[in-house]
């Protein structure tokens, strides 16, 4: 698992950003991307086996860091990266 930050998230717009917050931290505010609350994530992993590159995204790094780390196990060929000062606002 590789750490961006805020300011390199920019760059990964071209990948699949999880949002791992709960959908009403979502709907509040998002930077667009896939909304799968932590607690779902199982029922989503086949899905995200077909991408490319993932982009976990939470709202102060910790739940992000965590999700990355299962993902990274689970999806061993897909780079993922997490971001790590998360969207607080």
């Amino acid at each position: 698992m590789k750490e961006i930050s805020k300011e390199e998230l920019k760059d990964f717009k071209d990948s699949e950003i999880v949002d791992v917050r709960e959908k009403i931290e979502f709907s509040n505010y998002n930077v667009g991307g896939r909304n799968i609350p932590a607690h779902e994530l199982n029922y989503y992993i086949e899905d995200l086996k077909k991408e490319e590159k993932l982009v976990v995204v939470c709202s102060n790094g910790m739940r992000s860091s965590i999700v990355a780390r299962v993902l990274e196990k689970k999806l061993a060929t897909i780079p993922i990266f997490h971001l790590t000062e998360g969207l607080e606002l």
